[in-house]
């Protein structure tokens, strides 16, 4: 799910129209994951895989659990600030810079970890190391889970309009998006 929060700002003078603006993102996932028993079958005892399972006599078995569980939540902050100048009648420049900022994604309940093969930890730490495989809240809540360098990102826009006739228009654009 998602809930966010976003407010603009928009003013003309003369031949510029400004605009500016902030929206806040919030990202948040809850889940629990549970791995069914397996029972595997094959001619071993009988001789036929199908006698084998009618004689309940499995070839191995694999109890369910819960596998995987998380709480996580991510906060994505993001402003930008755009001029769109009408240079005469027949052309409009557009010139707009965007920063956008994502957090790292955050156990809540320390639900989960990666492995750092270059430290050869886990990211966050296992913190509770008595606690059996399937049990949950095993590693440091609230620490991100995946830690990044980059810490943002600007992103540059760039439009024009030219209007050659009255019946036509020619629109051009190029811009840096993240993802």
């Amino acid at each position: 799910g998602n809930w966010e929060v976003r407010d603009n700002l928009a003013f003309d003078r003369g031949v510029h129209a400004f605009k500016a603006g902030y929206h806040f993102r919030r990202h948040y996932n809850f889940y629990a994951l549970e791995r069914r028993s397996s029972f595997r079958f094959e001619p071993r005892y009988s001789g036929n895989a199908f006698a084998d399972f009618l004689l309940g006599l499995p070839t191995s078995t694999a109890q369910g659990d819960e596998s995987v569980r998380g709480n996580f939540a991510q906060n994505g902050h993001y402003w930008y600030l755009q001029d769109s100048w009408k240079v005469n009648s027949t052309m409009t420049l557009n010139l707009g810079l965007r920063y956008e900022y994502r957090a790292p994604w955050v156990d809540k309940r320390g639900f989960l970890s990666s492995f750092d093969p270059v430290q050869q930890d886990f990211v966050p730490a296992l913190s509770d190391q008595l606690l059996l495989p399937y049990e949950t809240g095993r590693f440091a809540a609230g620490e991100p889970v995946v830690r990044w360098r980059n810490r943002g990102a600007w992103l540059p826009r760039l439009g024009l309009a030219y209007r050659p006739t009255a019946q036509s228009v020619l629109k051009i654009g190029y811009g840096i998006y993240s993802n």
